[in-house]
């Protein structure tokens, strides 16, 4: 699992271009490229985030002896905070 986030071949090459980095001695270089990655890798959490949030349903049917009504749907976001 830890390894299936270094899929992409944009990744490898910078993990590959930050360690050639630091074998010559430009440490700076290598922590910046590390910097990018992580960054990136960030990025694309964030939109795998936006985009699983635009699937949640909108509206939740409430059905409380038989009697059916529509409720809005509580932002498990926010229901982490109380």
């Amino acid at each position: 699992m830890f390894f299936g986030q270094f899929k992409s071949i944009l990744i490898l090459i910078l993990i590959g271009a930050a360690l050639l980095a630091a074998l010559i001695g430009n440490v700076k270089d290598a922590v910046i490229i590390l910097t990018v990655v992580g960054f990136y890798q960030e990025y694309r959490a964030e939109q795998s985030l936006a985009a699983l949030k635009g699937m949640l349903p909108v509206k939740t049917r409430v059905r409380p002896f038989a009697a059916s009504r529509a409720h809005p749907s509580l932002d498990p976001a926010r229901r982490l905070q109380r």
